[in-house]
């Protein structure tokens, strides 16, 4: 038992001091394939992994928490104030982008590690088929949407009367309202569809009615964000196999 903890010790490359005994593993993404259940979903799956290879006494747990709260606990890194000894860096926030309002003006304070590849995609009844070419085909229809959330070019369209925007607080319920023909089409991630239309009950008895347009409105990739500062993080990180060595 020695021996084996003191190789345990020898392969982790920083000592465990570096880490707090929790990491927390923040997340505004409390829809499937993110969060499927008490405890389960891809994120869920994630800390898992990380936890696996966890130094001793350390772990990570996961946190979820609406993005408005995320921005408060991380302000001071929007804000372009961190990395810094007066700086909460003992955090993961999984499934993000660069693009999504995170990086200041004063230049990347982040480890981005790739996750994976997503789209937002426009849904809509297999009858009445929208072909998305951009947002001017959805003029003249009625598009569900998350809200709070903005949508490239479509906003704008939405503001000139050209599109009816209805919007609700729940990925299922925007397919459900599509279903059952109260709203022309919806935009949603591609993971988040795909997913309602194989595991959900409901929505996998009607999979073949819903048409998910080849175009997607926007493509990204999801990435896990952590400080820069924290080289101990990223080590992690790579250990999980996550990362390239």
């Amino acid at each position: 038992m020695r021996g084996l903890l003191l190789a345990l010790l020898i392969g982790w490359s920083l000592p465990a001091v570096a880490l707090p005994k929790v990491v927390h593993l923040l997340s505004y993404h409390s829809h499937p394939p993110f969060v499927t259940g008490n405890g389960e979903g891809e994120t869920y799956a994630l800390a898992a992994r990380l936890n696996a290879v966890a130094p001793p006494g350390v772990r990570v747990e996961v946190e979820l928490l609406p993005r408005v709260r995320l921005n408060q606990r991380l302000s001071q890194w929007l804000d372009g104030r961190c990395p810094g000894s007066h700086c909460s860096d003992n955090w993961l926030v999984p499934w993000v982008n660069p693009k999504w309002g995170f990086v200041p003006g004063s230049g990347d304070p982040y480890f981005w590690v790739p996750l994976a590849d997503d789209a937002n995609v426009i849904v809509s009844r297999r009858e009445s088929a929208v072909e998305y070419h951009g947002p001017e085909s959805l003029d003249g229809r009625v598009l569900a949407g998350i809200r709070g959330h903005r949508y490239l070019g479509i906003d704008d369209r939405v503001a000139a009367g050209l599109v009816e925007r209805v919007d609700s607080n729940v990925e299922r319920d925007n397919l459900l309202m599509l279903l059952y023909k109260r709203v022309d089409a919806v935009l949603l991630p591609e993971s988040t569809v795909r997913y309602f239309l194989s595991h959900d009950p409901v929505l996998r008895e009607h999979a073949d009615e819903f048409y998910i347009a080849a175009e997607r409105h926007q493509s990204y990739r999801r990435s896990l964000m952590l400080p820069a500062n924290r080289d101990d993080l990223l080590e992690w990180v790579k250990r999980a196999g996550l990362a390239a060595p």
